[in-house]
């Protein structure tokens, strides 16, 4: 499967991506990356053993990844929660190549509730909409792509608790993007689009974010200036 085509690549994003998968396909081989699955199959295992837990996914890769080991796991269900019309359409995609993929997986789809529309949209990625209804739906206890390598709240996070706390486990919390990546390669799993959409290889892939479209998480490090360039049509269809 790997890379999702799509419209909103250049020629010049391509031939990046091309080189980046070279490099993936030697890490892939990597028996540090086969050490830290092994891992990541146990925390999963030793957490869905201590009560009902779901996977978390948003399809960007870290949650791709992470439902894949779930699988591997034996635990589900995987559940997705997207914010309608200010969710990054291409994550569709990645959804419908992954469960044609696995079309045993026990798949959940809860749209977030409430207004995502106007000049004060902040979409739902980071103010936890999503986990509050799937808390009444679904438990409190989940499984997640959380890794420490993206933020330092995530890093504090991965300190305190490491994999697992009482109702959240981060596997791959000690991963880093280029083991992602890698991982991805090594089983062919879909891989968003968007991170290939790197002005040809000016931005660095792993920081690249899939969640919403718009609001307050569109415009620090040049993320308004990336959403205005490959995903103009989004923009213009809510208002921004």
């Amino acid at each position: 499967m790997g890379l999702i085509p799509s419209h909103r690549h250049s020629v010049a994003d391509l031939e990046h991506w091309r080189k980046m998968e070279a490099f993936d396909a030697m890490l892939a081989k990597s028996p540090a990356l086969e050490a830290k699955e092994a891992k990541a199959l146990q925390v999963i295992r030793e957490f869905a053993s201590q009560g009902p837990c779901y996977v978390g996914v948003s399809w960007g890769k870290d949650s791709v990844v992470v439902a894949h080991l779930a699988l591997r796991a034996g635990v589900g269900p995987l559940a997705w929660f997207p914010a309608g019309i200010i969710e990054n359409p291409d994550c569709a995609a990645v959804r419908d190549a992954f469960l044609q993929m696995f079309p045993d997986a026990q798949y959940i789809e809860i749209e977030a509730s409430g207004p995502i529309v106007g000049p004060d949209i902040t979409g739902h990625d980071g103010a936890q909409r999503e986990f509050e209804i799937a808390s009444r739906k679904l438990g409190s206890r989940y499984i997640s792509g959380v890794r420490a390598e993206e933020s330092q709240i995530r890093r504090m996070r991965m300190k305190r608790w490491g994999p697992c706390s009482t109702n959240t486990c981060a596997p791959i919390g000690w991963w880093s993007g280029e083991e992602v990546f890698a991982y991805l390669h090594k089983y062919d799993l879909p891989i968003h689009p968007a991170y290939a959409m790197t002005f040809g290889g000016v931005l660095d892939r792993k920081r690249i974010r899939v969640g919403t479209i718009g609001g307050y998480r569109g415009t620090g490090r040049g993320r308004k200036e990336w959403e205005r360039h490959y995903y103009r049509d989004v923009l213009e269809a809510i208002g921004q």
